[in-house]
């Protein structure tokens, strides 16, 4: 089981002991990513993840910092994504007080040095061009742009690389002052770790932060009435294609369940309708995916493939086919039974990594304020029922939803609307 706490400064605390394993993770997650950002700020929350990693008045440089986790035996990184930000360090379960020692420095001590901000700025924007230069990761962009337009679950990539450009450093001390405080800080630890010494390092090292957090995130308003389609003409090998639908379904969703199983039936493993149809039987794409994205007002369901330029219709209508069966038939008792097998059986193997419970645990209170247990999830997915996916798919699965985004040498007059017909 899990325990929860609360500190005087609003620090959210979540300690899951793990006995049958030698090692501990740590997590910080802020709950704050780049929907927070406005025009004026774009891509700080991105910059300033990598700036928290430059150096602390205790540790001067990144190699002191990577050095201290590096002579243990550790892992640590950052990420960033739309709705939040996570830092994490996984070490040997002795190592403990250095993992949130370390953390607690780079989250409280920064020095923000402006050599080392025009040193990042570079690298930042050298992985911004990694993306744009890699297909299928430059296509979830795409897609998302056509998404969600002008808001920042949309931003593109060049607008956000332009804006790296020129970000100060009072720019990004003014957003960790906003948004690095205690109220939107939830430290999630898991592994062979004793509650009370895990409080009692959490206080010592990050009981004296204050603050509360500014602001807020801006809410997405859907009006879509038709399908959309956006192309992006570039002289590669294959077409890559996103298509997707948007759905009703946020992360707090009744349905994120039904959701789950669904993708799972559809597209989200190898025995799934779509690897089986487009790969095995139609030959049209090495791999194809489908996945969804729940944020905390919306989502969308999508799959994603590469095809020869000459079948990129064909893989696109043999896509919009299976959303028309899943929609218009039921599934099989069989076809539901294997997909929750499937989903449970992920669950029971991400409970044996203290990285991925640290982090399940510190999403939920982050994002959502309250903790579902593994034994609960499941539960919940037994439930799903074929009626559940028929009453889902109904409803996501409508011509007006349909969003298709298209990377490479396509046709560029090829009217698409006439392609995306539910």
């Amino acid at each position: 089981m899990f325990k929860r706490f609360v500190e005087k400064n609003g620090l959210r605390v979540v300690i899951r002991p793990m006995r049958d394993t030698r090692a501990t993770s740590v997590f910080v997650l802020v709950g704050v990513g780049s929907r927070y950002e406005t025009k004026k700020n774009m891509g700080a929350s991105h910059f300033l993840e990598h700036m928290l990693f430059k150096g602390t008045r205790k540790r001067p440089n990144s190699l002191a910092i990577a050095s201290e986790i590096d002579n243990v035996g550790g892992s640590f990184n950052g990420f960033t994504g739309k709705e939040f930000t996570g830092f994490y360090v996984k070490v040997a379960s002795k190592h403990l007080p250095l993992a949130i020692e370390v953390l607690s420095d780079i989250i409280c001590h920064s020095k923000f040095e402006e050599e080392e901000i025009e040193r990042e700025r570079r690298v930042i924007l050298e992985e911004i061009n990694s993306i744009h230069d890699t297909p299928d990761e430059y296509i979830l962009k795409l897609y998302f742009s056509l998404l969600y337009g002008d808001h920042p679950l949309g931003w593109d990539i060049v607008k956000t690389r332009e804006k790296v450009k020129t970000l100060t450093r009072d720019d990004l001390v003014r957003f960790w002052r906003r948004y690095y405080t205690p109220d939107n800080l939830v430290i999630s630890v898991a592994g062979r770790a004793e509650a009370e010494k895990v409080l009692s390092l959490i206080r010592k090292y990050l009981g004296g932060m204050n603050g509360k957090k500014e602001d807020g995130w801006l809410r997405i308003e859907e009006n879509q009435t038709g399908p959309e389609f956006k192309v992006n003409l570039r002289k590669i090998d294959q077409v890559h294609l996103c298509l997707g639908v948007r759905t009703f379904i946020h992360a707090s969703h009744r349905d994120r369940y039904a959701l789950q199983v669904l993708n799972i039936i559809l597209g989200g493993n190898s025995s799934s309708r779509l690897f089986i149809k487009v790969r095995e039987k139609l030959g049209l794409a090495y791999a194809i995916d489908s996945g969804y994205e729940t944020f905390l007002d919306t989502g969308t369901f999508l799959v994603q493939a590469a095809v020869d330029l000459k079948n990129t219709e064909k893989a696109i209508k043999a896509i919009l086919e299976e959303f028309k069966q899943i929609r218009d038939k039921a599934v099989s008792i069989e076809e539901l039974k294997r997909a929750k097998n499937y989903l449970m059986g992920k669950i029971a193997l991400s409970l044996e990594n203290s990285s991925g419970v640290a982090y399940s645990f510190g999403k939920q209170e982050l994002l959502l304020r309250k903790i579902e247990s593994p034994d609960e999830t499941i539960r919940k997915i037994r439930k799903v029922t074929r009626k559940d996916i028929r009453r889902v798919a109904e409803k996501i699965f409508q011509e007006k939803n349909l969003n298709l985004a298209l990377l490479g040498p396509v046709e560029k007059d090829k009217n698409w609307d006439e392609v995306l017909k539910l």
